[in-house]
């Protein structure tokens, strides 16, 4: 007898049931949805899409429908200062934006915490830069738009 009061047999049994759980779940896929996978071709800092500088853009991020998040990249001609406004019609969505350099290393975070609105100012170098726009649940509209001043 075991400690626990079953039989040698039902111990056992007990361990090939827990063991074929153990493997079952190891095995599983993940049953949580990718939040990025429905993204297309703007989910990926490699694919981001170019913007116009001074160009208002429109576009919509969806966490439930696996478009978490969208890359826009804009560039820089000559140092200066860039003003990044990023504007989000569903304030419960909480939005963000996340500007990154060339290399992909956060220069600033955008967030909105429930405003329709939020704008930061940079001092940018030549070269690309990166918008990483997401929101963390949720789904909403948003315009950015990124205004530039050289030195």
């Amino acid at each position: 007898m075991l400690r626990s009061g079953g039989t040698i047999r039902q111990w056992g049994w007990g361990l090939v049931l827990e063991a074929m759980a153990l493997i079952g779940l190891a095995c599983s896929p993940n049953l949580a949805p990718d939040p990025n996978e429905k993204s297309g071709d703007d989910g990926e800092r490699s694919k981001a899409q170019l913007i116009e500088l001074g160009a208002p853009v429109n576009d919509n991020v969806n966490f439930n429908d696996g478009d978490m998040t969208d890359w826009k990249y804009f560039q820089i001609p000559s140092p200066g200062r860039v003003m990044v406004t990023l504007g989000c019609d569903y304030t419960g969505a909480y939005c963000g934006a996340n500007i990154r350099d060339e290399v992909g290393v956060l220069v600033t975070r955008m967030r909105t915490d429930g405003e329709p609105r939020v704008s930061e100012e940079v001092a940018v170098q030549r070269g690309n830069y990166y918008l990483e726009i997401f929101v963390p649940s949720a789904a909403t509209d948003y315009t950015v738009q990124v205004n530039y001043e050289p030195n």
